[in-house]
């Protein structure tokens, strides 16, 4: 059970947000009950805010009869475990387990040739594997996490107040009112869309309190890019700021991994701002999405180099300092 700490995390059910007080193996466990017309949905998203990342994750669920909780559809738990990953500062490292071979007991002087091949037979097969990992961990970076998102704007309120109207996710078109604000004098304001936009998902919900310049809701145009962003610490940032190939895949469904190489030139590689100790990177990688559009989508991801560009790296950065971290041209923060 994943218990709620550092990030702020919602559960949306229509155009209601509610807060998640944990994660359960099958259920969101909310901190208040649903009222009567949410409990009728069965498609719901995990809303996860830390400072200015987000992400949302959807999923299909039935809402408990007392409406505290959300039970997760078996389909769809693996992606809502790996978005509570993401809340509780789950690393994507993974424990390796040690080979030991067994011992080899000498019975017999006649029996010593025989156990003598066995012993080189185990020592071979060991080496091998130990080479095996060895080479995919020089080729291999594995990012502490990773989303796929749109390149999109947040609206901000122009004024402090009360949350009325809030435009569902979808397109837009310029001059249709997507928020109503209630000010505190009382006053209504329709806020437009600011053009022919996709409203990609809505940070407020109505009734909600806002302030001036808090965030309303996120829009994209309707053929805006789609980047992966992946978060890694200095070292495998100056391994990757040359260039590598990319493997991913989305977790809210079944599907191929899709796998491409990146030029130093298409990376844009950038400082965590409130990192600890400035350690972290975020990568951003153009990629190919369709249509869909998406706010924060978690994938699985992987770099991967050739060993030859992984010995020549090494072989250059022996002796450096980490701090000579080159951020390769391409893209905007």
């Amino acid at each position: 059970m994943t218990s709620i700490a550092a990030s702020h995390v919602s559960l949306q059910a229509g155009n209601a947000l509610v807060p998640v007080s944990r994660f359960g193996a099958e259920a969101v466990i909310l901190a208040r009950r649903l009222d009567v017309e949410a409990a009728l949905l069965k498609r719901f998203a995990v809303n996860i805010a830390n400072g200015a990342r987000r992400l949302q994750v959807w999923f299909a669920g039935e809402v408990s009869a007392d409406g505290s909780q959300v039970v997760i559809a078996p389909e769809d738990r693996a992606h809502v475990q790996s978005a509570a990953a993401v809340v509780a500062g789950f690393s994507t490292d993974r424990l390796r387990a040690l080979i030991r071979p067994q011992p080899i007991n000498v019975v017999a002087r006649r029996h010593w040739p025989m156990a003598q091949n066995l012993a080189l037979a185990t020592v071979l097969l060991l080496g091998g594997y130990v080479g095996v990992r060895f080479m995919d961990k020089v080729t291999t970076i594995q990012p502490r996490f990773a989303y796929l998102a749109t390149e999109a704007t947040t609206l901000l309120s122009p004024t402090s107040g009360r949350v009325t109207f809030m435009r569902a996710p979808g397109a837009v078109q310029a001059g249709e009112p997507a928020v109503g604000v209630e000010t505190t004098s009382g006053k209504s304001l329709l806020i437009d869309a600011p053009g022919n936009v996709d409203i990609v998902t809505a940070e407020k919900s109505p009734g909600d309190r806002v302030k001036r310049g808090d965030p309303l809701l996120v829009y994209a145009e309707p053929d805006a890019p789609a980047y992966l962003h992946a978060v890694v610490d200095r070292e495998q940032a100056f391994r990757i700021s040359e260039g590598v190939e990319v493997r991913y895949s989305r977790l809210d469904g079944p599907g191929d991994a899709v796998a491409f190489t990146v030029a130093a030139s298409e990376l844009h590689v950038r400082l965590l701002p409130h990192s600890a100790n400035g350690a972290l990177y975020d990568v951003r990688v153009p990629v190919e999405a369709g249509t869909e559009q998406f706010r924060a989508l978690p994938v699985d991801l992987k770099f991967k180099q050739s060993p030859v560009t992984a010995a020549l790296q090494a072989l250059r950065g022996f002796g450096a300092s980490s701090a000579e971290l080159p951020t390769p041209a391409g893209g905007q923060s």
